[in-house]
């Protein structure tokens, strides 16, 4: 049961983040040139992060 508890405590924060990007996709306030800029600057501090 614990397993089941750490892989849900983990899903929880990006399940939300998704969540918080849908919404403001569907409210209009992403643009498509914003989804670039936000996608080239997560893979740029994930690569960044991982590799220390």
């Amino acid at each position: 049961m614990q397993i089941i508890e750490s892989i849900i405590a983990a899903l929880i924060p990006v399940a939300f983040i998704i969540a918080l990007g849908y919404f403001a996709g569907n409210q209009g306030r992403l643009k498509p040139d914003d989804s670039l800029l936000l996608t080239k600057l997560v893979l740029t501090y994930s690569v960044a992060c991982g590799t220390e």
